[in-house]
């Protein structure tokens, strides 16, 4: 005997229902995304400081084969005399790196490149933060860390001899600009000179003995020392200034 239309029963969802489901759904979105993204920023933070250990390490080699003589800050910038940075020294010693690989992207710029090698050879991703915006140089070069601005004095490179502690003076760091050195936060002179802390209001560094680790933003000793005038003085006390004041 067949059932008439008008009684069948027609299973679904009413709107009331799918509200709610769709609510669920929206907090646990609202829970679970900002997760997601504290694990995937973690993950830069490590391949970040993967980087600096590389750059650590071959800072320790490169010690070795030039009698202590820590590496340049930069040098040259014309054709006659090309561009060399700490970056162009230490590429050597990277595995993954090579100068000559820096010729492969030197059609955007030839020119450019024949004055300043150091720039496409600082463009290479071990050379680069994942966290770090696009690049604030107007030629578009990216450069995730610099040196420590006074590991270089005028006089030329320093020792490691001369370092009075190397595992608590910072020799690498991130920083803001497209720069090749790093001073304190709060430096008044240039902005892009300036470390960034990148990863959970922190940054990563590399010591002049070659060891890496996370640094917190508000370290004192990534501060300018209040009182001390910029140019004339030194950060004496801080991670920067690896010797007596002079």
């Amino acid at each position: 005997m067949s059932v008439p239309k008008s009684s069948r029963h027609h299973a679904g969802f009413t709107l009331i229902e799918l509200l709610v489901v769709i609510a669920i759904i929206a907090i646990l979105a609202a829970i679970l995304f900002p997760v997601f993204a504290q694990a995937r920023e973690k993950a830069r933070q490590t391949a970040c400081l993967s980087n600096l250990k590389q750059i650590g390490n071959a800072l320790t080699m490169y010690v070795q084969d030039y009698d202590e003589s820590l590496p340049r800050a930069f040098s040259g910038g014309t054709i006659a005399s090309p561009g060399r940075d700490w970056a162009t020294d230490l590429i050597p010693y990277i595995k993954a790196g090579d100068v000559s690989d820096a010729a492969q992207v030197a059609s955007t710029d030839p020119n450019l490149y024949k004055s300043r090698p150091d720039l496409f050879t600082a463009n290479k991703p071990f050379y680069q933060c994942p966290s770090k915006a696009e690049s604030r140089d107007t030629r578009g070069f990216r450069r995730g860390y610099a040196y420590n601005n006074w590991l270089t004095l005028a006089t030329g490179s320093i020792a490691l001899s001369d370092i009075s502690t190397p595992t608590e003076h910072l020799a690498f760091g991130e920083v803001f600009g497209e720069v090749d050195r790093l001073a304190p936060f709060n430096w008044p002179t240039d902005a892009r000179f300036r470390p960034e802390a990148r990863h959970n209001l922190g940054l990563n560094v590399a010591y002049c003995d070659g060891h890496a680790k996370w640094v917190k933003g508000t370290d004192t000793r990534m501060q300018w020392p209040a009182g001390m005038a910029s140019g004339t003085s030194y950060p004496v006390g801080t991670y920067f200034w690896p010797q007596a004041a002079p």
